[in-house]
C-alpha cells in the first residue's frame, strides 16, 4: 500500500511540476475513485480507515525529510551489508518520493566532475552506416554506433551538467549538410538505438518470446547477447552504458526496449520468476511444470518427459547444467536440484554483459545515485516513457499563425488522440523532433513544440532542430488525416537538411 501511495503522490508531483514535499497538504490528499481503482492495495487499506492515505502520507513525508537530510553522510559502499543504514535506505528506495529523490541526485552529481566546456563536434558518416539486409558490422567500423564508439569511448563528454541538460556534443553529419541545433543529435542517437536493436550489431538480441511473436507484431523486448564476450564487444557494451548515463544526466532518451530483468541487473537487484517469464514463457512453463509436480505428486507419478540436466539458452544452444548433464536424466530424487540450477542458469545468463554495461553507466552516473533508483525509475530516466503523453505535449505547445482554438489545430489534436495508433503518434513526434520519445515533464525546461501555419501548399513540413511542425491550412478534418499521416509515415528517418519535407 505504501508503494502505491508513493506512486500516486509522484503522479501528483509530476502533474503540478512540484518537488517540494510540503507542497501537498496531507489533509487534502483524498484518493478519488479512479485512484482507488488504479491502486487496489491502497484502496483496501482505506476501506478500513478512510484517513489512512493522509496519515500514511504524513508519516512517509516526514521520514523522507529525515532520509534526505542524512543521505550526504551515508557510506553507500556498505550497501551490501545487512543492518547498515545504506542497505536500509537502498531497500526502502520505492518509498522515497521521486521529486525529492531527483533533486538530491542532481545535487550529488553536481558535486562530482562536470564537463562544462562548449560541446565539441562529433563527425558521423550516415552513408557509411547504410547496411545491407543481414549484414553485421563485425569490426565495428560502419554503423553510427560503432563510429561514435571509436570517437567517444575515451572522452569525458558524457559528464554533462544535469541541471542544464544540454547535448554532450554537436553532431556533424558528413555529406548531409545538416546544421546541429538539436535535430541531428537526436537523430544520431535514435539511429544508434535502431542499430543496437537490429541484426547490424551483435550486442543485443530479442527475447525468445519476441522472436516467436514476430509475426504478431507485439512489442519487441531486447536483452544483452550472452555470446557478446570478445574484448571489442565488452568495450562496446561499456560504451552503451556511457550512453545510458548520458541519457540519465541530460534527459535525451535512448529509444531502447529492454526487458525488465536488464534494469534489475544494472542495479544489482534480485531477478524474480515474473521477470524471467517476461523474457521466455516457454522456459517459465517448464520450470512451473516441474515445480508443481514436486508439490502435488508422488515419486510414482513423476513424469520427466525425457528431460535431462540441460536447458536451451537465450541464443538457442543446448547447455549442460552440470558436467555430463546431457546424460543425466531428470527424476523425482534430483528435481529440486535441477530447478535450482535451471533457474540460476537463466538468471545469470546475461549477468556478465550487464556488468559491462554497468561499468560504463557508473562512469557517468555515480553508484550512490543508482542506489536510490528502482528499476522502473532507471528505465524512465534512460529511455523515457514508451507512450506519447498528448496532454503533456499540448501543454508545451506554442502556435504561430494559428490559435489554440483554430479548427486546424483542433483537428490535429483530434487526429492524434482518436485516429492514430501509438506507433503513428511516435512517427509524428519523430518527424518533428528527431526522436520518438518526449522529455518527461520535469525535463522540458524551455523546450516548446511549435505549430506554425503553412500557406504555400498542402505538404506538411517540419524542422527537427526547432521542434516545429509547419501545418498546412487544410480545408477539412478528412483532408488533414488523409494527407498528413501518409506523408509523415513515408518521411520517417529523414533528417534536417535532407529533404524538403523535413529540414
Amino acid at each position: 500500500a505504501d508503494q502505491e501511495l508513493v506512486h500516486m503522490v509522484n503522479k501528483i508531483f509530476k502533474e503540478s511540476q512540484e518537488s517540494d514535499l510540503d507542497s501537498i497538504d496531507p489533509i487534502s490528499l483524498i484518493p478519488n475513485s479512479a485512484a482507488m481503482a488504479e491502486y487496489p492495495k491502497l484502496s483496501a487499506a482505506c476501506c478500513n480507515c478512510p484517513m489512512i492515505a493522509q496519515v500514511r502520507y504524513f508519516m512517509l513525508r516526514e521520514i523522507n525529510k529525515l532520509v534526505f537530510q542524512a543521505l550526504n553522510y551515508i557510506d553507500f559502499n556498505e550497501m551490501s551489508s545487512h543492518g547498515s543504514l545504506a542497505h536500509a535506505i537502498h531497500t526502502a528506495r520505492d518509498r522515497l518520493f521521486w521529486g525529492a529523490k531527483h533533486h538530491w541526485m542532481v545535487s550529488f552529481m553536481l558535486r562530482g566532475r562536470v564537463c562544462r566546456e562548449k560541446p565539441k563536434s562529433l563527425r558521423l558518416e550516415p552513408l557509411k552506416a547504410v547496411m545491407l539486409p543481414g549484414e553485421v558490422d563485425v569490426e565495428a567500423k560502419k554503423t553510427m554506433f560503432a563510429q561514435a564508439f571509436r570517437a567517444l569511448m575515451e572522452k569525458d563528454w558524457f559528464l554533462v551538467d544535469p541541471k542544464e541538460k544540454g547535448n554532450a556534443f554537436e553532431v556533424v553529419l558528413v555529406d548531409l549538410h545538416a546544421q546541429d541545433a538539436g535535430g541531428p543529435y537526436r537523430e544520431a542517437i535514435t539511429n544508434m538505438c535502431k542499430e543496437l536493436q537490429s541484426e547490424s550489431l551483435t550486442l543485443l538480441i530479442r527475447t525468445p518470446d519476441c522472436k516467436a511473436a514476430d509475426q504478431r507484431k507485439q512489442i519487441q523486448l531486447w536483452l544483452p547477447n550472452p555470446d557478446a564476450t570478445s574484448k571489442l564487444e565488452c568495450e562496446m557494451l561499456q560504451f552503451l552504458g556511457k550512453l545510458m548515463g548520458l541519457a540519465f544526466r541530460s534527459g535525451r532518451f535512448l529509444e531502447l526496449d529492454l526487458a525488465r530483468c536488464v534494469w534489475k541487473h544494472l542495479l544489482n537487484l534480485p531477478i524474480t520468476l515474473e521477470d524471467l517469464k517476461q523474457v521466455d514463457k516457454s522456459w517459465y512453463g517448464v520450470y512451473k511444470r516441474f515445480e508443481e509436480m514436486m508439490k502435488g505428486s508422488c515419486p510414482e507419478d513423476f513424469d520427466s518427459s525425457g528431460c535431462t540436466f540441460t536447458y536451451r539458452s537465450l541464443t538457442g544452444n543446448t547447455v549442460e547444467l552440470v558436467p555430463g548433464g546431457k546424460e543425466l536424466d531428470l527424476g523425482w530424487d534430483n528435481c529440486t536440484r535441477f530447478l535450482k540450477l535451471y533457474r540460476k542458469a537463466r538468471e545469470d545468463e546475461i549477468s556478465a554483459q550487464c556488468a559491462e554495461i554497468r561499468k560504463g553507466l557508473t562512469a557517468v552516473v555515480p553508484p550512490e545515485v543508482l542506489a536510490l533508483c528502482s528499476p522502473s525509475e532507471l528505465q524512465a530516466k534512460v529511455c523515457g516513457a514508451m507512450e506519447i503523453n498528448l496532454d503533456m505535449l499540448e501543454r508545451h505547445t506554442d502556435y504561430n499563425g494559428y490559435k489554440k482554438n483554430s479548427k486546424q489545430v483542433e483537428w490535429f489534436w483530434r487526429i492524434l488522440r482518436h485516429h492514430c495508433t501509438e506507433q503513428q503518434r511516435r512517427q509524428v513526434i519523430k518527424f518533428t523532433w528527431g526522436a520518438s520519445r518526449l522529455p518527461v515533464e520535469a525535463n522540458w525546461g524551455t523546450t516548446r513544440f511549435h505549430i506554425r501555419k503553412r500557406t504555400v501548399d498542402k505538404i506538411i513540413h517540419s524542422e527537427t532542430c526547432f521542434f516545429t511542425l509547419h501545418l498546412p491550412e487544410y480545408e477539412s478534418y478528412e483532408e488533414m488525416r488523409d494527407l498528413m499521416l501518409p506523408t509523415i509515415s513515408n518521411a520517417e528517418g529523414v533528417i534536417d537538411g535532407d529533404s524538403s519535407l523535413n529540414t
